[in-house]
C-alpha cells in the first residue's frame, strides 16, 4: 500500500506513471497498453486565447479536462482511495483567498462578483520593472539558438523575479531597506497588510496574530524585509520564548535552505507559540513543517506553476489546530508581467485536476471559487498595445471565418446554378409527333 497527499499533481504523464504502477493489469485488461493509448482515450486538447511568454494574446490548444471521465475516474478510483479535508471531517478554519473575484451562490455555482464587491491584490509595475519587461519581452520574441536552448525558460524565470522585485533582475544592490521594499511594489503591498493586521491587534488590545511571507527566490534580499519590518512597524529583536524564556528569537525570523534543523525548529516552536510575529521563507517552509496555531495571513509572492504546490503551501497555516477562526492566504500580482502567464497554467492545471477529482458529491477540490485564473490572467493585462493587438487578432479571425462562410456559399450556389443549367440542356420537349 502506497501513502501520499499528491498521488500526482496535474500532469497527463504524471497521472499514465501512477495508474501504471498501481493499476498495470487494469489498464491491460483495458486495452491501454502504453501512453499513446491513453492519451488517445482520455486526454482532450480544447483550444482557447491565451497569454504567451512575450505578453501577447493568442489562440492554442491546451489540455485542460478529459474524455471519457467517467471511465478514468473509475480506473483511478478503483485503485486510489482520495479524500479532501471536508471527508475525512478535518476541522479547519474558514480560508479567505485574495484576488477574490469569485462567490459560490445557493446552488452551489461559481459565479463572478460585482466588481464592487471584488477584492483585488493587482499592482502596477515601477518604471524599472517596466523597462526590465520590456527587454525580457523583446528577447523572447526573437528565435531560440542552439547556443542558448534553454532561453525561453530562463526568460521565464527573470521575468518573475522582475515581478517580484525589480533588484532580482538587474542584480543591483539598493542603497537601503527602505529603497528596496518602496521600489518593490509586492513587498511594499505585503509590508501594508502586515502593518493593518498589526495595527487591529493593537487597537483591540489582543494578541497580534502570526503571519507568513513566501518568497522562493532573492533570500539575499531578505534581511531587508526583516529591518524594514523591524524599523518601520515595530517588530521586536531578542524576545523570550513563551514556551522556554531560557530561548530568544525576534520577532521577524527567516526560514531558507542551509538553515540548521535546529534553528529551524526553535524558530517554528517559536512562532507558534506567539513570541515570533513574521516568518519570511522560501521552498523550505512549503511542506514539513506546521505553522498553524497562532497564525491568520500567509503572502505568496512567487507564485508556483503547480496549483498542488499552492495547496501545499497553504497548509502550512490552513490546518487543524488554528486557534483562529479565519485565515487569509493573499497573492499580490503584477499587471503585465509573468504572473499573467503563471495564473494561466493555473487555471489549466485547475480544471484538469477538478474534472479529474470532481464527483457528483464533491465540490470543487481546488475550491475555484476562492481563485479564478481565467477572468485573472486577463484582468492583469492592462497594456493597450496587447489589448489593441488581440482585438484586431479577434476581428480578423472573425471576418476570415465569416469569408470562408461566404465563400462556400457563393460555391454551394455556383453548384447549384451548374447542375440546374446541366438539368435544362438535357431536358428534351415532346415533339409533334409524340403528342
Amino acid at each position: 500500500m502506497l501513502l501520499t497527499a499528491t498521488p500526482f499533481t496535474n500532469s497527463p504523464l504524471e497521472i499514465y506513471s501512477m495508474l501504471s504502477l498501481v493499476a498495470y493489469d487494469y489498464m491491460k485488461n483495458g486495452n491501454i497498453f502504453n501512453i499513446k493509448d491513453f492519451f488517445e482515450q482520455y486526454i482532450l486538447e480544447t483550444s482557447e486565447y491565451v497569454v504567451g511568454t512575450n505578453g501577447e494574446i493568442k489562440q492554442k490548444d491546451v489540455v485542460k479536462s478529459f474524455n471519457n471521465r467517467i471511465s478514468l475516474q473509475k480506473l483511478i478510483n478503483s485503485h486510489i482511495n482520495f479524500k479532501t479535508g471536508e471527508e475525512a471531517n478535518i476541522p479547519r478554519p474558514c480560508k479567505i483567498n485574495l484576488p477574490k473575484t469569485t462567490s459560490q451562490n445557493d446552488k452551489g455555482e461559481i459565479v463572478s462578483l460585482k466588481q464592487e464587491n471584488q477584492i483585488t491584490t493587482y499592482l502596477k509595475l515601477t518604471d524599472d520593472q517596466r523597462k526590465y519587461q520590456t527587454i525580457i519581452n523583446n528577447e523572447a520574441s526573437k528565435p531560440v539558438s542552439k547556443d542558448d536552448p534553454g532561453k525561453q525558460l530562463r526568460l521565464m524565470s527573470e521575468s518573475l523575479n522582475n515581478a517580484l522585485s525589480p533588484f532580482l533582475y538587474s542584480k543591483q544592490e539598493p542603497i537601503d531597506y527602505l529603497d528596496f521594499v518602496d521600489n518593490s511594489p509586492k513587498i511594499k503591498y505585503t509590508m501594508d497588510c502586515i502593518g493593518t493586521v498589526k495595527k487591529w491587534h493593537e487597537q483591540k488590545k489582543t494578541e497580534i496574530t502570526g503571519q507568513v511571507i513566501y518568497m522562493d527566490r532573492g533570500k539575499f534580499f531578505f534581511h531587508y524585509v526583516k529591518e524594514y519590518l523591524e524599523k518601520e512597524l515595530g517588530y521586536k529583536k531578542g524576545v523570550r520564548l513563551n514556551s522556554n524564556p531560557k530561548q530568544r528569537v525576534d520577532e521577524v525570523e527567516v526560514i531558507s535552505s542551509g538553515i540548521s534543523n535546529i534553528k529551524k525548529e526553535k524558530i517554528k516552536n517559536a512562532f507558534n507559540d506567539g513570541s515570533c510575529k513574521i516568518i519570511i521563507g522560501t521552498s523550505t517552509i512549503k511542506e514539513g513543517i506546521n505553522l498553524q496555531k497562532k497564525s491568520t495571513c500567509l503572502y505568496n509572492l512567487y507564485p508556483n506553476w503547480n496549483p498542488t504546490d499552492i495547496r501545499q503551501l497553504e497548509g502550512r497555516i490552513w490546518r487543524q489546530k488554528n486557534e483562529n477562526g479565519y485565515v487569509r492566504v493573499v497573492m499580490p500580482l503584477m499587471e503585465n508581467s509573468m504572473d499573467v502567464f503563471v495564473f494561466q497554467k493555473l487555471e489549466e492545471k485547475t480544471s484538469r485536476i477538478n474534472d479529474l477529482w470532481n464527483k457528483s458529491d464533491r465540490g470543487n477540490v481546488l475550491n475555484e471559487e476562492a481563485l479564478d485564473p481565467n477572468e485573472i490572467k486577463f484582468a492583469l493585462v492592462t497594456d493597450l498595445g496587447v489589448l489593441t493587438r488581440f482585438e484586431i487578432s479577434q476581428i480578423k479571425d472573425e471576418l476570415r471565418r465569416k469569408e470562408i462562410v461566404l465563400n462556400a456559399n457563393i460555391k454551394a450556389l455556383e453548384d447549384y446554378a451548374n447542375l440546374k443549367a446541366v438539368s435544362y440542356t438535357h431536358l428534351t420537349l415532346p415533339t409533334n409527333r409524340e403528342v
